[in-house]
């Protein structure tokens, strides 16, 4: 794979700066409401709990 030149990397970084600047009012505006929010971790703990046995299940038929 051919190395980047540098008018490349210099695209790319003014393309990454630019998506962040754009996208900065909605993430902030998400970051202050996520803070008013009551924390639901069973909506994350579950399914992770169910993808590990799923995990240790398939190991165990190896």
């Amino acid at each position: 794979m051919p190395e980047t030149t540098t008018w490349e990397s210099i695209l790319i970084l003014i393309t990454a700066l630019g998506v962040i600047i754009w996208m900065f009012p909605s993430i902030k505006a998400s970051l202050a409401r996520s803070k008013q929010v009551e924390s639901d971790w069973n909506s994350l703990v579950i399914p992770i709990s169910l993808v590990i046995m799923l995990v240790i299940f398939l190991i165990m038929l190896v």
